[in-house]
């Protein structure tokens, strides 16, 4: 994911850091409405993007 997309996915979320600052769970909606959860690095970089619907099977995508 570029920049951009990174900013617009930390807007209006609620984000968690372990005691360590290691780990970043960010809990958002995209776009569309749609509720997901980022995995940020400590640097704030997405590694991983769950996205679950009420009618669909959790969905996984991995951006490294």
């Amino acid at each position: 994911m570029n920049d951009r997309q990174n900013d617009k996915l930390r807007m209006n979320a609620v984000t968690f850091v372990d005691d360590w600052g290691k780990v970043r769970l960010t809990i958002s909606t995209s776009d569309d409405g749609r509720p997901y959860i980022a995995v940020l690095s400590p640097a704030g970089e997405i590694s991983a993007l769950f996205s679950v619907t009420p009618d669909q099977e959790p969905y996984i995508s991995r951006t490294k």
